[in-house]
């Protein structure tokens, strides 16, 4: 997979591996949108950082919501890398989307 950005106007299907449908059916929920943007920015980090970063001042509820819903989902589709030590890490495909939603979005919103 490439990591070179896909142009504004394309989605970045290809580098993700997902359909038109899944790549929108993932981005729907903001959390998701939001774990992608700090790993794009952090780098690789454990599910606590990932936590505080999102979310300061209700990080257990966060935690538990990262931990059930919203990794899982990403990993499934491919964009994140679920470390057996608890480790998150965009994959070339999310780094890719993580890329060109920030394009698109002009910034992160």
């Amino acid at each position: 997979m490439s990591s070179t950005p896909a142009p504004r106007d394309t989605l970045p299907t290809a580098e993700s591996g997902l359909t038109t449908d899944e790549l929108f059916g993932v981005l729907t929920a903001r959390r998701r949108r939001d774990v992608l943007h700090v790993l794009r920015r952090q780098g690789e980090t454990d599910h606590e950082p990932l936590a505080r970063a999102l979310d300061g001042t209700e990080r257990d509820m966060t935690a538990v919501e990262l931990h059930h819903l919203v990794l899982p989902r990403l990993e499934g589709t491919g964009l994140v890398d679920l470390g057996d030590d608890g480790t998150v890490t965009l994959t070339d495909g999310g780094r890719a989307v993580a890329t060109w939603l920030e394009t698109v979005t002009d910034g992160w919103s």
